[in-house]
């Protein structure tokens, strides 16, 4: 009560009062939000797989994996050992989950050019 009647009476930084979103300003902001989600798990994908691999030895793996699913069986470590087949199989599930996200990312962002191109000059960005 003591905030508010402060803030009645005009007194700076008293409290702060925050404007709720509707519910189409909340919806333009959805594809940001997933797309800032998909990111963040691409990233956490990537630095499993190659923590996995690096504990098996395996240290010449460049890039964001995109050709590892190809080169993995041919992968052997330092001792001249195959991967042992759980941590295959858990690897390639990895690599299916992130081709995925990187599918779904790439439709976000297909859906955001196509917003951008027919959203009116209004100065407002379609997705924010």
């Amino acid at each position: 009560m003591r905030a508010f009647l402060g803030w009645l009476r005009g007194e700076a930084d008293h409290c702060s009062m925050a404007v709720i979103p509707t519910l189409e300003e909340e919806d333009r902001k959805r594809p940001n939000r997933e797309h800032q989600k998909l990111s963040g798990e691409k990233t956490r994908i990537i630095s499993r797989v190659k923590g996995t691999l690096v504990r098996l030895g395996i240290r010449n793996l460049k890039g964001n994996l995109r050709y590892a699913a190809d080169r993995l069986n041919q992968m052997h470590t330092p001792e001249g050992v195959a991967i042992p087949p759980n941590t295959m199989a858990e690897l390639e599930r990895d690599l299916a989950r992130l081709r995925f996200i990187r599918e779904q990312s790439r439709a976000i962002e297909k859906t955001r050019v196509v917003r951008l191109e027919a959203a009116p000059l209004d100065g407002r960005m379609p997705w924010c």
